[in-house]
């Protein structure tokens, strides 16, 4: 989809998980910190998140954690 979207010009908000991290920090996680994911879970959404950020042009991707 980010592919299809980078060659005709739209946007792509992924939605992802807090999983991406490895909870240890013991305080939030900044939205610029690099994932550290332990399970295969968190992996595959971390890979997926930086797939679609390096599709696409800056700012036409954006990714969206939730807890």
């Amino acid at each position: 989809m980010a592919q299809a979207l980078s060659a005709t010009g739209g946007r792509l908000l992924q939605i992802s998980t807090d999983f991406v991290f490895n909870g240890q920090q013991g305080t939030p996680y900044r939205p610029d910190q690099a994932p550290s994911p332990i399970g295969v879970y968190g992996a595959t959404k971390a890979a997926a998140e930086e797939r679609v950020l390096g599709a696409l042009p800056q700012g036409r991707a954006r990714v969206l954690r939730t807890g």
